[in-house]
């Protein structure tokens, strides 16, 4: 349905916020299949990275102008599953939830990154309590795309920073 739109426009930003939302919706499908004890392991960690995904994006938008944040949340924004996802719902998705300092861009960006970085985080921890679980469950399967996720990222900031020349201090911030 955003293919047309993104062509016309020539901005694939929608089209992408559509193919998350399908991916998450065919996932929590297939999910939702599984026997009980394995569809809770995979909609745990489905929506632990949901969760660090919306923080994500949420932040991002924070230190934008008021009419940006409409139109990120008119846009569907947000990928409508997991905890966090459930709370803005709640809140009704209000810019003074965003950021109460709505004028400091660089801090809403460091701000993003920490909470990105929590969210990552908070996404291997459920990889690694899957790991340690049942051995013979989806846990595994997905922890092992989590954990293969966090290296290929890994890799891919040391080599951005490697091409930019940027400090190990500020590089070993963001791993």
């Amino acid at each position: 349905a955003e293919l047309p739109k993104a062509v016309s426009e020539r901005n694939l930003f929608a089209f992408e916020l559509a193919l998350d939302r399908f991916f998450y919706r065919e996932a929590m499908a297939a999910a939702g299949r599984l026997v009980s004890k394995d569809r809770e392991i995979a909609e745990r960690i489905l929506h632990a990275d949901v969760d660090a995904q919306n923080k994500s994006r949420l932040l991002r938008y924070s230190g934008s102008s008021d009419k940006d944040v409409q139109t990120a949340l008119s846009a569907h924004l947000f990928i409508p599953y997991g905890k966090f996802y459930a709370e803005l719902s709640r809140a009704g998705f209000k810019k003074d939830l965003l950021s109460p300092d709505k004028n400091l861009s660089g801090e809403v960006l460091s701000r993003s990154s920490e909470l990105e970085t929590a969210g990552r985080r908070a996404l291997s921890k459920e990889a690694d309590r899957s790991l340690g679980a049942y051995p013979f469950s989806i846990g595994i399967v997905l922890a092992y795309f989590v954990k293969r996720q966090e290296e290929i990222r890994t890799v891919m900031t040391a080599l951005n920073a490697k091409y930019y020349s940027l400090p190990e201090d500020r590089v070993r911030r963001f791993l």
